[in-house]
């Protein structure tokens, strides 16, 4: 698994999962400027000690494969806050196609689509295709613009097979995301208010 970006600093500090009515679990991930919700697929985990050996929110792959040590399918998600005036959405995403590029000089690239249905504080979000990569075989990448953090969220497959399995996980994974803020004193007020609505849940700091 990479690690992103040299220009933004992971600021994550909390992370929260709980059921909703219709019984989908969902995780909140939030850093100083940042605080998202995401779905963990149905039949999916979210593998806490994987997610955080990676330095990371978020590691779903199918519960079939928890005891694997290799797995041909996963999600990640992260956020990160921009933590300088010169840092930005297009660098982020070019320091991205950067760095695969330096994995192989036959990478391809490609735009690819996939939509968000609540686009409330998102800027704007693109979405990006890495082919014959080594040991791999695709991963599909959406780098998500909220003004003051970059939210990414990669869906990696290492066979054909396992990536048209499983794309529409992702796709709907993709269509549930909701971006709920970017203010500190709001994200603190959100995540206090859960914590009192919702004593059960479990918070995760992620290991820096």
């Amino acid at each position: 698994m990479r690690r992103i970006a040299l220009l933004l600093i992971i600021l994550i500090p909390f992370m929260k999962g709980y059921t909703n009515d219709n019984n989908s679990l969902f995780y909140l991930v939030n850093g100083k400027l940042h605080l998202f919700k995401i779905f963990v697929p149905n039949t999916w985990i979210n593998n806490i000690n994987i997610a955080h050996e990676n330095g990371i929110a978020t590691f779903f792959h199918p519960k079939s494969a928890l005891n694997t040590k290799y797995h041909e399918v996963y999600i990640y998600a992260n956020g990160y806050d921009y933590n300088s005036p010169s840092a930005s959405f297009n660098n982020f995403v070019n320091e991205e196609i950067a760095n695969m590029k330096t994995r192989s000089k036959e990478i391809i690239i490609e735009n690819v689509k996939y939509n968000i249905k609540n686009m409330t504080g998102i800027k704007q979000f693109k979405c990006i295709s890495f082919t014959n990569i080594p040991n791999s075989y695709r991963d599909d990448c959406v780098y998500i613009d909220t003004g003051k953090s970059v939210i990414s969220i990669i869906f990696t497959t290492n066979n054909k097979n396992s990536y048209l399995q499983n794309k529409p996980i992702f796709t709907n994974t993709i269509l549930t995301f909701s971006f709920l803020s970017s203010d500190p004193t709001e994200i603190h007020y959100l995540i206090e208010k859960d914590k009192k609505d919702r004593p059960e849940t479990k918070y995760y700091k992620i290991p820096q």
